[in-house]
């Protein structure tokens, strides 16, 4: 089974998610009661539109994340992209495409991560099995 999931929002560094106030953060991952949405609504339009909201969770998984940002300077270290892409992961979980994210669930016991300079913000994830 493979998942490809699309997301146009921007993956922030964890230096910039821990400086946002708590509210944004939970915005970011899953939105209000008032307004839905965040990357887990994101995230979940993007797998009812490919595979008809069928989930099927993969163990162990294979989990491979790429990074669009616009051309900086300097890409994220790594330590800073992993930790940035926990709400991701933890999306994956809270979406059944993943048992966890602990590595005793992944192949090889952790995502992969990859940073692309594009036009575009954003991010592409796949799980596989």
């Amino acid at each position: 089974m493979r998942y490809e999931l699309h997301m146009a929002t921007k993956v922030p560094s964890l230096n910039e998610y821990l400086g946002w106030h708590y509210m944004k953060r939970q915005r970011y991952r899953v939105g209000t009661k008032k307004r839905p949405g965040g990357i887990l609504q994101e995230l979940w339009a993007s797998l009812r539109e490919q595979h008809k909201g069928q989930v099927v969770a993969i163990n162990p998984a294979h989990v491979s994340i790429t990074i669009y940002q616009r051309q900086r300077s300097h890409f994220m270290d790594d330590d800073n992209l992993r930790a940035g892409c926990k709400p991701l992961m933890d999306c994956l979980k809270g979406l059944g495409l993943i048992v966890d994210d602990a590595p005793e669930y992944l192949v090889n016991g952790r995502a992969n991560y990859k940073q692309v300079a594009a036009g575009k913000v954003g991010a592409v994830v796949v799980v596989e099995g």
